[in-house]
């Protein structure tokens, strides 16, 4: 049923600037509650938005998926430092402030904080502030253990 409703939701919102970007059903006190992390495509999210994106949403699921019933639906930001996930979102991440930790060290390090200032090639460039000196690191997309976004101090 998942799988149905990413697909649904995630065609519905082509058409407009936001994105699913996760599907989580909670289950809090007895009660069903879907949840959805959505984002526009510059990978930002307002209340607003939310509130477009649940307006949107809950008209598809009582179309689409009437069987669906007794639980609650929540739009919500994937949060500032989300994981990112999949290779489109990784490589989507130029000019962004991330935290990466890599599979083979590189410039003697396995984690990194600093900004991707080139994606070509499934190949990241990614600079960083090392005790006060800016240094660059390239590392493959098949490298990365692990990505999230990182909030600059």
């Amino acid at each position: 049923m998942d799988e149905l409703l990413i697909k649904a939701i995630s065609e519905r919102l082509a058409s407009t600037p936001y994105q699913l970007c996760e599907l989580n059903w909670e289950n809090q006190q007895g009660n069903k509650t879907l949840q959805l992390m959505c984002a526009k495509d510059d990978l930002t999210m307002d209340l607003d938005g939310c509130v477009e994106v649940s307006n949107i949403i809950s008209e598809l699921l009582d179309e689409q998926f009437p069987q669906l019933d007794n639980y609650y639906l929540e739009v919500c930001s994937p949060g500032a430092e989300r994981e990112l996930k999949d290779d489109n979102a990784r490589l989507a991440s130029l000019g962004k402030h991330v935290y990466v930790r890599l599979a083979h060290p590189q410039n003697k390090a396995l984690e990194f904080i600093g900004d991707i200032i080139a994606v070509e090639d499934n190949q990241f460039t990614l600079q960083y502030n090392d005790k006060g000196r800016i240094r660059k690191v390239n590392f493959p997309l098949q490298d990365i253990e692990f990505m999230r976004l990182a909030v600059k101090i």
